[in-house]
């Protein structure tokens, strides 16, 4: 069921529930929030007197990792307890078939928030660092290729990823 929340002129649009917002990520023009159970898009509409609308994405799977989400190729992905996500800001699903249990078996609960996730783009993978099951720290890397769809598991220890510039 599709649920929209409207701000209108300078209002202010409350997601309807008792969690925090855990993570979010820009796909196109919109901005995709995600809680532990649900996932929203922000949408600018256009209009005048309603600036901005509050699309309920899905209902039951959202995110428990702040910075586990990545979008590439128009593709927002997301981790929670309950496994992996993809969504296009319009209709979100399971992005972890060949792995159904990874997320409950492999990455320790107590430490969802130490996810990060990140991706290179010449080799089209998306690389997600997680502290495996007893593990108080990141440990290893869950690295997924967007062409050939496979993954493999390296045991580097790294906290984070990003971009730099060689001046």
């Amino acid at each position: 069921v599709s649920q929209s929340r409207y701000a209108y002129g300078a209002g202010v649009i409350d997601i309807p529930t008792s969690t925090f917002i855990c993570s979010g990520d820009f796909n196109r023009d919109d901005l995709l929030l995600f809680v532990q159970q649900e996932s929203w898009a922000l949408k600018y509409s256009g209009n005048d007197a309603i600036p901005f609308v509050l699309d309920r994405i899905d209902g039951s799977r959202g995110s428990e990792a702040p910075y586990g989400t990545i979008t590439y190729l128009n593709r927002t992905n997301t981790l929670s307890p309950y496994g992996m996500v993809i969504t296009d800001g319009y209709s979100l699903e399971r992005s972890d078939d060949k792995l159904p249990e990874f997320s409950f078996n492999e990455i320790d609960s107590s430490n969802f928030r130490l996810c990060f996730a990140g991706s290179v783009d010449q080799d089209r993978d998306h690389y997600l660092i997680y502290p495996s099951t007893g593990q108080d720290q990141s440990d290893r890397i869950l690295v997924t290729n967007y062409e050939e769809d496979n993954f493999s598991i390296y045991r580097i220890p790294l906290s984070c990823m990003g971009n730099f510039i060689v001046s």
